[in-house]
């Protein structure tokens, strides 16, 4: 029995040991669909990316070309030594922690993305971001803490900005919020020291 127990426990480690289904240039990815993939990150390094990394669009593993649909929950988290991510037009969606208190302070959301996840962003170093038109609404702190960030620009499509999304935003200094949005969640510019 208690062999039996060992054995099992030592298969749960390995297989959560790295969390991703297979790596293709450097980036870390699980199957999501027959035919689509997230991108994730690898559990045995910490800050799993740095620099500039480019995501394509299509990823080829065991012969199969899966469309690379969306940023996985903390893919990029704790990547201190990150600068910029680009992002191909196939992400429809950006996950929990996505980018969070990483060191990323470049990206440009693709038009086809829908949601923003919570803290997707937090506490990185973005100076100004883009919300596409198909995004209609932006999860808890998605930018928390993001000092940088001086420029907000909202597409048509927002309807609901989230609790605490801009909370410590000091950079901001004006928002331009949509007549779409029907809901700003309390805090969402709460210590906005500069915003006026």
């Amino acid at each position: 029995m208690r062999k039996s127990f060992c054995l099992l426990l030592g298969l749960l480690f390995c297989m959560s040991a790295h969390a991703y289904d297979f790596e293709s240039g450097g980036i870390y990815y699980n199957i999501t669909s027959p035919t689509t993939v997230c991108v994730t990150h690898n559990d045995n390094i910490e800050g799993t990316y740095s620099g500039d990394v480019v995501i394509p669009e299509t990823v080829n593993h065991g012969d199969i070309d899966y469309v690379v649909s969306s940023i996985g929950e903390g893919a990029f988290y704790r990547s201190w030594q990150l600068i910029s991510v680009t992002l191909p037009g196939s992400i429809t969606s950006i996950g929990d922690y996505a980018f969070g208190n990483s060191g990323l302070s470049s990206i440009s959301i693709p038009a086809n993305v829908t949601s923003i996840g919570e803290r997707a962003f937090n506490d990185c170093y973005i100076r100004s971001i883009v919300i596409p038109d198909n995004v209609e609404s932006i999860g808890k702190s998605a930018f928390e803490y993001c000092r940088n960030l001086s420029s907000i620009t909202f597409g048509n499509g927002i309807t609901y900005i989230g609790k605490s999304v801009f909370y410590g935003c000091s950079g901001l200094t004006s928002v331009v919020i949509p007549e779409n949005v029907v809901l700003i969640e309390e805090y969402a510019f709460y210590s906005c020291s500069n915003l006026v």
